[in-house]
């Protein structure tokens, strides 16, 4: 895959070609560009071929290249899975545990607790003793 665009503010132009671990499906491509980066979604060409090791065929990771964790997919996944289905990402399960504030008024506060036990007081210093 080519690319070239223009970042801002300094107008400075990138360009990049790409060389995927295996072929692709240049008609799947979907791009969006942010103020900070451009993001693609690139489909394989074979969506039955198993998952591929490494995006790029080069032996090193460019260091502009960062994988997107929230739209990662494990090996085992279902891949016909869409948004819509009941998948639950991580920001909703813990929107969910935050809309569900935890209660404490079934705790019996008349229940003895080792916290709840006095603390020995405090002691002087010897040397301060002897002063």
């Amino acid at each position: 895959m080519y690319f070239k665009g223009v970042g801002l503010p300094e107008k400075k132009t990138h360009e990049v070609t790409i060389n995927f671990y295996s072929k692709i499906n240049p008609d799947k491509i979907i791009s969006k560009n942010t103020s900070r980066c451009i993001e693609f979604v690139i489909s394989k060409a074979d969506t039955k071929a198993s998952y591929w090791p490494k995006l790029t065929n080069d032996k090193t990771k460019p260091h502009w290249l960062k994988v997107d964790f929230n739209r990662w997919k494990d090996e085992g996944s279902d891949d016909e899975r869409e948004e819509g289905d009941n998948a639950m990402s991580l920001d909703d399960m813990l929107r969910t545990a935050n809309d569900n504030k935890l209660s404490f008024d079934d705790l019996d506060e008349d229940q003895d607790d080792s916290d709840d036990e006095a603390m020995p007081g405090l002691t002087e210093d010897k040397d301060e003793e002897k002063k």
